[in-house]
């Protein structure tokens, strides 16, 4: 287990755009093939289900605790998906902010 105060801030950067990313993917998105709509559609009938799927803040509590355990435990695996999610995550924020701007 790595030590936190050795660990790097770009790592626990790139893990906070990872949960968004994929909590907001999850929550909000249709997705290729329409793969997050059906992820959704899951367990229609369990009302506890559809309020947490469907919710990007209930969703990434549970994402957020994948990327501690890739920060904890770092692999090579782990550092590329963190940073592959990491920077989709900033670049949908940055989209976000785009059209914030855009609509002021």
């Amino acid at each position: 287990m790595q030590s936190l105060n050795k660990l790097p801030i770009l790592y626990l950067v790139l893990a906070i755009f990872a949960v968004f990313r994929l909590a907001r993917m999850i929550a909000q998105e249709e997705g290729p093939f329409s793969i997050f709509d059906k992820i959704r559609s899951i367990g229609k009938d369990i009302h506890w289900w559809q309020d947490g799927i469907n919710c990007p803040y209930c969703i990434s509590f549970w994402f957020a605790l994948i990327g501690g355990l890739l920060l904890a435990y770092p692999t090579t695996i782990g550092n590329f998906i963190l940073l592959w999610l990491g920077v989709a995550g900033i670049v949908a924020l940055l989209f976000d902010l785009k059209e914030y701007l855009t609509e002021l």
